[in-house]
């Protein structure tokens, strides 16, 4: 399973070495060896391509652990069966491969049932969206842009009005307004006829209407203020305070992913969304807790960890929020989930 947090940042990694690796238990699987394309650099379109292809795999799916894994099976897939015209680059079968693939994992994560409600997996980009260290200046500018820019694409809003999306329109939808990938290379990289690809991306920016009709632009700074106003007045236990601070139908969601004690439907309502969050801080307290503000999925978030978790109680938290056009809390999201937070590096280290 991958990381989490991104791509491989080990400055020795190396796709030929991966793809060696991956030759040999294709070997195994199928009886046969893979040869990888001579006239390619690997290690070059490796680099090239592969922040492309994660934040396509991220958007897809919302999980940035699988971001990691179907990247690498992308490389793999499109190295088993490269592309019978001569190219220069892969760049246009991996971004075939990896939207396949996100739709597939997209449609497993769905037929799955799922401890309670469900977010997208919180991701550092402190840096930017998909770079980490080790990942060089350069290389980080290599992604394009569409009708929503990458910041927008990753944010949990957006991520979240994608669900409302079957795999396939979200998946073009993603490519096409979001990577930027126009309808007539779609349907030459696809196979397809484009008036095809034209109905259906049509089809999700339908579906997304009510998204963009009631996006607000994201404040890093009244988000920041929003979120240490609220985190005040809930430790003092000041309900009437929190309440001050959130929309009238402001809603809360908490993603345990089942494995911790946690709220098992989405809170609405300010005054019962404060009086949640003053309860769960009292709780908080009694574990020696320690905060850190950190850019999260374009925002700034509050990142818990506790230092002596009581039985039930998730060890570590992140807990974002988005504003209305007011400036009044209007979603607050608590992601507790360890397999989305494996990925985040908390204060106290991972002891």
């Amino acid at each position: 399973m991958g990381s989490g947090a991104g791509w491989r940042t080990d400055h020795s990694y190396s796709i030929r070495a991966w793809f060696a690796r991956r030759a040999l238990v294709g070997a195994k699987r199928y009886g046969v060896l893979m040869a990888s394309p001579p006239a390619l650099d690997l290690d070059r379109e490796f680099r090239s391509q592969r922040r492309t292809l994660w934040t396509l795999a991220y958007r897809v799916t919302g999980s940035a652990a699988e971001a990691d894994d179907l990247v690498q099976d992308a490389f793999l897939r499109v190295l088993e069966s490269p592309p019978a015209e001569a190219t220069t680059t892969l760049g246009p079968w991996l971004l075939r491969a990896t939207a396949e693939l996100s739709v597939e994992e997209l449609r497993r994560r769905r037929s799955r049932s799922y401890g309670g409600p469900w977010l997208p997996s919180p991701i550092d980009t402190t840096l930017g969206v998909g770079v980490h260290p080790g990942v060089d200046a350069a290389e980080a500018t290599l992604i394009e842009e569409g009708r929503y820019p990458l910041a927008e694409s990753t944010s949990f809003p957006f991520l979240l009005a994608l669900e409302a999306l079957e795999p396939e329109p979200r998946a073009a939808l993603v490519l096409h307004d979001a990577v930027g990938l126009p309808t007539a290379e779609m349907a030459r990289v696809f196979g397809a006829e484009e008036s095809a690809i034209r109905e259906r991306v049509a089809s999700a920016r339908d579906a997304l209407a009510s998204y963009d009709s009631t996006r607000v632009p994201a404040s890093p700074e009244r988000t920041r203020v929003a979120l240490e106003s609220l985190r005040a007045a809930v430790d003092a236990g000041d309900s009437a305070a929190a309440e001050k601070l959130l929309a009238p139908r402001a809603h809360a969601v908490t993603d345990s992913g089942g494995s911790y004690e946690a709220l098992r439907e989405p809170v609405r309502g300010a005054a019962t969304v404060a009086r949640a969050h003053v309860d769960e801080a009292r709780r908080r307290a009694l574990a020696d807790p320690a905060y850190e503000v950190r850019e999260i999925n374009g925002l700034p978030a509050l990142l818990v960890q506790l230092e002596r978790p009581q039985e039930n109680q998730a060890p570590r938290a992140v807990l974002r929020c988005d504003l209305d056009a007011e400036g009044r809390i209007d979603a607050l999201h608590t992601i507790l989930a360890p397999a989305k937070l494996a990925g985040l590096r908390f204060a106290r280290g991972d002891d």
